[in-house]
């Protein structure tokens, strides 16, 4: 069984890379633990970032797992991306 902290270090992992179908079920078959513990898990994440004030958050669109970059950077991100 992996402790939390671990499991969120994997799920950072997981996340980072995926491009698609990062649904709680296909995490939770992929890690071999049960999908309510990764709702769980993803949830706190989820928390934990935008308490922390990142520049990414997370987010489940369409019951699919992803970073986001925080809205309340968008203008610096648009600049970023415009001006180079």
């Amino acid at each position: 069984m992996l402790d939390v902290s671990s499991l969120k270090s994997i799920l950072e992992s997981l996340l980072f890379i995926s491009d698609k179908d990062a649904t709680v079920e296909n995490l939770a078959r992929v890690l071999k633990v049960d999908a309510e513990l990764i709702k769980k898990t993803l949830a706190e994440m989820q928390k934990e970032y935008e308490t922390q004030n990142r520049g990414f958050q997370l987010r489940a669109v369409a019951g699919r797992w992803s970073f986001f970059t925080n809205g309340n950077n968008h203008n610096y991100v648009e600049q970023y991306l415009v001006k180079g």
